[in-house]
């Protein structure tokens, strides 16, 4: 099935354009139509209800990029539109700023969200009611420096630390470490990985598949970078998040059917790949 995609959720909180129904909004309807129930019959062919996802507006490629012109792409919108299609739901994804994720748009017009995580943004989820799915994917977090600089520490070698707009990363550093380094913003990792690559800045912050991609799009291999020893490294989960337990008890099962599909996605943008040594690091890497 087709999709469309908004840059921020619409003020009308009722009905869908051409009549179609948000989960949201006719919450029976669909989660019964998408159980299978006897209200099958009930939607037309030509109507399928409106599964609405919302997703982060950053550049986050091969995990999701919004597009401006082009339609979005990447491996959430891949994952979710096989879902959408196999149960018969019609895919609208709303991008929201970050900011924005978990603060005013849990109103009743989104039904999921991805990529989110039980530890993410936890005093804005304060009283709200959500449940997650099982992981979509593993995450990979460090940072990436110059080969041969994966031992020094922040300091007098080490002073520019560069990230994406949006993302904090101070709580990912000690408090002597954020007291040493210059936190440099830009609204691109390519922007980013090209004044690392120059020595402009001493490290990014990025997750490796998406360090990988930027690379490529430079025209420069994953071996361009290494990944620092003295600065924190992750491994994170990402999941789907959801007011309506019954949607998400439905994607795992999905998910759980359909684990070659699940794996396939995740190779064919690079994800596997780039988690398949340790810190992503290809053989022979630093």
């Amino acid at each position: 099935m087709g999709f469309r995609v908004r840059k921020t959720p619409s003020e009308d909180r009722g009905r869908r354009p051409g009549g179609r129904r948000a989960l949201g909004q006719g919450a029976a309807l669909a989660l019964a139509v998408l159980l299978g129930g006897s209200a099958m019959g009930a939607a037309p062919e030509t109507d399928p209800p409106t599964l609405v996802v919302g997703v982060q507006e950053t550049d986050f490629f091969p995990y999701f990029r919004p597009g401006d012109d082009a339609a979005p792409e990447g491996y959430f919108r891949d994952l979710l539109e096989a879902f959408a299609a196999d149960r018969g739901f019609r895919l609208e994804l709303v991008v929201l700023p970050i900011r924005r994720m978990f603060l005013g748009s849990f109103g009743e017009e989104i039904d999921l969200f991805i990529p989110d995580n039980p530890h993410w943004s936890v005093e804005s989820k304060q009283g709200r009611e959500l449940y997650y799915s099982r992981t979509v994917t593993t995450a990979l977090d460090g940072f990436a420096v110059l080969p041969g600089r994966e031992h020094q520490r922040p300091g007098p070698e080490l002073t520019h630390v560069g990230t994406m707009l949006g993302f904090t990363i101070d709580p990912v550093l000690p408090r002597a470490a954020r007291e040493m380094l210059l936190i440099e913003r830009a609204s691109q990792f390519e922007s980013l990985f090209r004044a690392l690559l120059l020595g402009r800045i001493d490290a990014v912050y990025c997750n490796v598949a998406v360090a990988h991609r930027a690379l490529a799009s430079l025209g420069r291999d994953p071996r361009s970078v290494s990944w620092s020893r003295t600065l924190p490294r992750f491994k994170s989960s990402f999941h789907v998040s959801s007011r309506h337990r019954d949607l998400i008890r439905e994607l795992d099962d999905w998910m759980a059917e359909n684990e070659a599909l699940v794996t396939s996605l995740k190779d064919r943008f690079g994800i596997l790949s780039a988690e398949s040594t340790p810190w992503g690091e290809p053989s022979g890497g630093g």
